[in-house]
């Protein structure tokens, strides 16, 4: 006779069947044994022999046992087994998962056990695979064990592109907008949320200048549907992203990218397989309707200075005249063909005819004053000049109170004389040039250096502004960085739950002393982390509106009942997730008062209601309190280990009798059954409500009692299936669901739940199960293996923060220091510019009324102005365009005249085009 089972203490009976209903008519004999552990026989898979996980994937440990012939650890052997580098599909269709352990797939025993930790799973297709463990060594033939991995299709992110439908077929004008759209296909076909896509999807786009710094990010502004897609077969979702003003003329390319930022995802990918990227699609922007006229040159001259004596160079006005039409925008209209004159005018309201001034006669060294367009839109007059001798300066000029010299104002005007249909606003387009005119050449050269002055100024004003201008561009940029950042700490620091450090310096201490505990493993002398008690997906709206509970302060919210009891066995605590999935997201109230007070704070709040139980409509145990469990005493030893934690410094276990108990005791007439009431069901934990570690006292009576019921736990399935036949079959009695940790489960109807009906995940990827107390005594490698991946992702997204911090304070430093600088000399150059232009403005004469001269040109500037993009400011122009001056200069050069400190002048926003880099 031979004698197997699990180690521990047996009895053997021997009794006949030979008495009525099958008792025995002899005296029944019977005698303890010790059983204990056989020779070693093969391997085995501590825990579940089947693991659910997604397709990619990392197994915080795989734990092998050596094992006697009836499945029973040893601690016996110090070889090394090996961990097969692929998985074989279960149904020999041919597909495999490659199998890869941190540190290598060979691993040496240590004590009859070995750990694989860290084991990345990857297949291309979902489906049952065997993972087998054998023996490393030649000289020791064990067994080999098997792993069932059931793996099924997430949500990783397989192809992004770019929906080429929703790009124009036709150059667009500039200043228009679109949504572009991009599609995303996930490898389980279910659609990326937009909160999701927020963080991890940006759509680049590059303008035709190509330079880094004017790429601009954009982010998805909404979801497509899939009917409004011409091609909806070709993505499981897209996203619209907006644009904005396209203004500037040429090829733009778009490329969208995506980084995966959820955890229990990026956890399973290798560094480079975090990012994908789309191929660049191109698009064209044309140029709008003509309605500028800009001179091609580095910087247009606001003023000129010329006389008609014999010197050449004083009787230049433009030593290289050559214009070019242009849009609102500033971008080269390419229209050949189009009429072009230059001139030189009276300004507006100037008496200078009447009073005997004569306008001296322009010329041209290419002997025309009229031209046409080339295919580029330009227009070229060589050097337009004074010819000599030509021109008079007004009689008012030489009279004895006219102490300023003889100087006339007139207006160079290069106007485009085209249709009314063929120009975006009132006017046509023109090019305009204040000219002071002396007919003196001795006094000619005092006004030339003033002009010569104020051009100088003029630049410098430019520069200083540029310089004003880059350094609030890259604080404003520094800035929109470090917000977005800032989300995404913000973000994973809730992922990480409400104990989540409050700094990158507690963060980085408490991964590394996650880190230690993992690599110290259940020897180590420091505790493990508590487990974190979790009650749904973070990002689910349910979630949401349970913390809003929580945190509503009310006096009767007692908790969730996944923060109200501690397990510190992962096995158990893993499985005790699967059972009470639905159950662990109830909210636990006083009262039914405190429940309708939730859900008006839940309708305010616009939030979803969970369910609420009051413990005033639970049913607590009723029966006897003293006491133990009838048999507990001859329970295993992982049994007594897991009720003894159970009832640690909480209440005490309720002594519900077990089902054969109950049975037995209601047929006293009946005997010759193989478990006697006061036995232990071989491999038996108990029940549920007594494996849990209540979190406040009196409710294992109360609440979990109620909430759990009878459902008991075993070890192993075959110990479940032999009880749950005695106490069907032989005692005629029923049970509740029994729950195994190997994974398995037999309901209250004797169905042995499959795979796609009852699912154990590991205690990283479940979305809801119970907390670990802080003293625990079994180190959960699946706790800390979750509390690791938060916390590299926590520790990342505060050193981004830093960074972008860094990037901001320099941004900042830069920006205040231009300001400084840059801003009390750009005040400097506008005040010696208003006393220049006061002075300009007087050699002029009383002739030349200059301040209406420039409100006709602002005027004019404002009929032909089309609405500025977002981000410029209004009235503002993108180019360089010559004129008499702004409205603030004239406002800071009568001020002037006035004895008054000239206004600062308002910084241009814009940044002025140079049609000398432009495409030809």
């Amino acid at each position: 006779m031979s004698i197997s089972g699990q180690p521990g203490n047996i009895k053997l009976a021997v009794r006949d069947e030979s008495g009525p209903e099958g008792t025995s008519m002899l005296q029944p004999d019977s005698m303890d044994l010790v059983l204990k552990t056989g020779p070693s026989r093969k391997l085995a898979v501590e825990g579940p022999v089947t693991t659910e996980c997604a397709t990619r994937a990392v197994l915080p440990q795989l734990k092998v046992r050596v094992a006697d012939v009836a499945g029973n650890f040893t601690n016996e052997g110090d070889f090394e087994v090996a961990l097969n580098l692929s998985a074989l599909a279960a149904d020999d269709s041919g597909y495999a998962v490659s199998v890869q352990a941190c540190g290598g797939n060979k691993i040496k025993l240590q004590k009859g056990t070995a750990v694989f930790k860290d084991v990345k799973i990857t297949a291309e297709e979902a489906g049952d695979y065997v993972l087998r463990i054998a023996s490393g060594s030649r000289k020791v033939a064990l067994e080999e064990a098997e792993l069932k991995l059931t793996l099924s299709a997430a949500n990783f992110i397989t192809d992004v592109a770019i929906d080429p439908d929703s790009l124009p077929d036709e150059p667009l004008p500039a200043g228009s907008s679109f949504p572009i759209t991009v599609k995303i296909q996930t490898e389980d076909g279910l659609p990326l949320p937009l909160e999701t896509a927020a963080e991890s999807l940006t759509l680049k786009l590059t303008p035709p200048s190509g330079h880094r710094a004017d790429i601009v990010t954009l982010q998805p502004s909404a979801v497509v549907e899939a009917s409004d897609l011409a091609n909806a077969g070709s993505a499981w979702c897209a996203f619209a992203f907006d644009s904005g003003d396209l203004t500037c003329s040429g090829a733009y390319t778009v490329t969208a990218e995506h980084t995966e930022q959820r955890p229990e995802l990026a956890k399973a990918l290798l560094k480079k397989e975090l990012s994908m990227r789309s191929p660049a699609i191109s698009f064209e922007v044309c140029s709008g309707l003509l309605s500028e006229l800009q001179l091609a040159a580095e910087s247009a001259p606001e003023r000129v200075t010329v006389t008609n004596g014999e010197a050449h160079e004083q009787r230049i006005l433009l030593s290289d005249a050559v214009l070019q039409v242009a849009d609102s925008y500033g971008n080269a209209v390419l229209s050949p063909g189009m009429r072009v004159c230059a001139s030189l005018q009276w300004p507006e309201g100037s008496e200078a005819a009447a009073d005997g001034g004569i306008l001296p006669e322009l010329q041209s060294s290419e002997g025309k004053l009229e031209g046409e367009t080339d295919r580029h839109g330009r227009v070229s007059f060589g050097v337009l000049s004074v010819k000599q001798g030509s021109g008079k300066a007004a009689a008012s000029e030489n009279q004895a109170a006219n102490s300023q010299g003889n100087a006339m104002a007139c207006v160079l005007v290069v106007q485009v004389q085209v249709a009314e249909d063929q120009y975006k606003g009132d006017a046509a387009p023109e090019w305009r040039c204040e000219v002071l005119f002396c007919d003196d050449s001795s006094r000619f050269e005092s006004l030339h250096q003033l002009t010569e002055r104020h051009t100088e100024l003029a630049a410098r004003r430019q520069q200083l502004q540029a310089r004003l201008e880059a350094a609030n561009r890259e604080l404003a940029n520094a800035q929109q960085e470090a917000a977005r950042v800032q989300k995404a700490a913000e973000a994973k620091a809730r992922d990480a739950g409400p104990s989540a450090p409050a700094n990158l310096h507690e963060a980085q201490a408490r991964l590394a002393e996650v880190r230690q505990a993992a690599e110290a493993g259940p020897s180590s002398e420091a505790g493990p982390l508590a487990v974190p008690p979790r009650f749904g997906p973070p990002s689910q709206a349910t979630t949401h509106a349970i913390q809003t509970c929580l945190h509503a302060e009310d006096p009767e919210v007692v908790g969730v009942l996944a923060q109200l009891a501690t397990i510190d066995d992962t096995a158990l605590s893993q499985i005790l997730a699967a059972t009470y999935r639905a159950l662990l997201p109830v909210l636990v109230v006083q009262s039914s008062t405190c429940t309708q007070r939730l859900n008006q704070l839940l309708a305010q709040a616009q939030q979803p209601v969970p369910d609420i139980l009051s413990l005033s409509h639970s049913q607590p145990y009723k029966g006897p309190t003293k006491g133990q469990t009838p048999g507990i005493a001859g329970c295993g030893d992982r049994a007594a280990a897991l009720l003894a934690a159970a009832c640690k410094d909480s209440d005490a276990l309720l002594p519900v009798p077990l089902p054969h108990t109950r049975a037995l005791r209601q047929k006293q007439h009946r005997g010759g059954d193989s478990l006697g009431p006061n036995d232990w069901p071989v491999g038996c934990l108990g029940y549920a409500f007594n494996l849990v570690r209540p979190a406040r006292p009196g409710h294992r009576g109360t609440l979990l009692y109620s909430l759990l019921g009878t459902v008991l736990v075993f070890e192993t399935l075959q110990d479940a299936s032999a009880y749950r036949e005695l106490v069907t079959q032989k005692l005629e009695s029923n049970m509740a669901d029994v729950v195994c940790l190997d994974g398995r489960r037999i309901t209250s109807k004797g169905i042995t739940s499959g795979s796609n009906s009852f699912r154990v995940t590991p205690l990283a990827e479940a979305p809801c199960c119970f907390g670990s107390s802080a003293q625990a005594d079994i180190t959960g490698a699946d706790a800390l293996q979750q509390q690791e991946v938060g916390l590299e992702a926590l520790v990342e997204a505060l050193q981004n923060k830093q960074k972008a911090q860094d990037v901001l304070d320099q941004a900042q430093q830069a920006a205040e220091e231009a300001a400084s600088v840059s801003g009390g000399e750009l005040q400097q150059v506008a005040e010696q510019l208003a006393a220049l232009d006061a002075e300009l403005t007087k050699q002029g004469g009383t002739q030349a009324p200059t301040r209406v001269a420039a409100q006709r040109g602002r005027q004019q500037k404002g009929r032909s102005q089309v609405q500025p993009p977002e981000g410029r400011k209004g009235g503002e122009r993108h180019v360089k365009r010559a004129s008499l001056g702004e409205e603030q200069q004239d406002a800071a050069a009568d001020e002037c005249v006035e004895g008054k400190q000239p206004a600062q002048p308002i910084k241009k926003a814009g940044k002025r085009r140079r049609l000398a880099k432009m495409q030809a």
